[in-house]
This record gives C-alpha cells, sequence and structure tokens, in this order.
C-alpha cells in the first residue's frame, strides 16, 4: 500500500504545522566534554562557577535563617553571617564538581593530572591493569615518554664514586673505562 497517496495525508501536508512548543526552551547548564583517556563523553549538568542567580538565592536564604536563629546573640549583626556562609557554600560546591569530574569509567581526575601527572596516569594505569585483569588479558606495556613516571618507584641515584658499566653492542664484555676488574669465568 503506497503511503504517499492516502488522503489524510495530504491534508496534513498542506497545512502548516507549529512544532514549536509553548512552554520556554531549557537553558543548558553546565558543559560537555570527552574524557582525556578513555574518549567517553561526559556531561556536567552544572556550571563550573558559581555565581548563578539559585546560588545567591541559597545563600542568602540560609543566611535569614541563621540570622533569625542567633538573633538573641547578635541582633542586627548577624549579618555577619554571611561571609562564613558564602564561604562555606562554595568550599562545598567546588568540592562537589570536583568529584564530578573525575571519569566513571576509567578514573581519570583532570584536577590531579594538573597538579601531578605523573600520579594521575598511574592511577589510571592501575584502573586499566585491572579491568584487564578481570577479563583474563595481559595489559600491553607500553613505553614511557616525556615526563610519565615509571610504575615502580625509582631507585636511588649511583654516587659518583661508584663506577658505571658499560657494554659494548653485541658482546657482554665491559668496556675499558670501567674501574671495576673484569669478570673472568
Amino acid at each position: 500500500m503506497n503511503l504517499e497517496n492516502r488522503p489524510e495525508l495530504n491534508q496534513l501536508k498542506s497545512k502548516s504545522i507549529n512544532l514549536n512548543s509553548i512552554w520556554r526552551k531549557l537553558e543548558q547548564t553546565g558543559f560537555k566534554f570527552y574524557c582525556v583517556s578513555c574518549h567517553r563523553e561526559r556531561h556536567l549538568a552544572v556550571p563550573a562557577r558559581v555565581g548563578t542567580p539559585q546560588f545567591y538565592f541559597h545563600v542568602l536564604v540560609a543566611t535569614a535563617f541563621l540570622m533569625l536563629v542567633f538573633w538573641p546573640l547578635f541582633h542586627a549583626k548577624g549579618v555577619v553571617l554571611l561571609v562564613p556562609i558564602w564561604g562555606a557554600f562554595e568550599a562545598l560546591y567546588r568540592m562537589k564538581f570536583r568529584s564530578m569530574l573525575v571519569c566513571p569509567d576509567c578514573d581519570f581526575d583532570p584536577v590531579l593530572y594538573l597538579v601531578n601527572p605523573d600520579k594521575a596516569v598511574i592511577q589510571v594505569e592501575n584502573v586499566w591493569r585491572k579491568k584487564f585483569e578481570e577479563r583474563g588479558y595481559p595489559f600491553p606495556e607500553r613505553k614511557r615518554q616525556g615526563r610519565v613516571a615509571p610504575a615502580v618507584v625509582p631507585q636511588q641515584p649511583v654516587a659518583e664514586a661508584e663506577a658505571t658499566v658499560e657494554v659494548t653492542p653485541g658482546t657482554a664484555e665491559l668496556s675499558q673505562n670501567n674501574p671495576l676488574p673484569s669478570q673472568t669465568a
């Protein structure tokens, strides 16, 4: 059956239908980004910075409430409570936002990466290593480049008084510059 020849559809096509909603469009707060490690699209529904009218309203309501509670002690001087309440609200907001930044799949933490990239890389590698072990696959070791530290703790540097061992390619003999006694078998 051919749907294009139906008279009901022709009547609908001829009428102009307003598909716009009467409701206002929701503003999208927050932002979208991709995880650097696992390339998963992430969306945070809250803005990164404090400063929305809703935040100001919450701070003012909390200040008014505490000012009324402590009215016998402070009277009108209770307005000063605005400063510590503002600081507490902002600290809690930033802690919440910081915890939301961590990727739920690979545990990549961008703030930790900015502070200490070596720890962030080790943390992500440990998560991936665990996921590979759970599925029974060997974890592919990769060459380290740049600033990235190895997953093991580095050894202490060799003192200047100690000699270094140099091995020439193709042979296992010690070089002439080595003050250590040669090994004879």
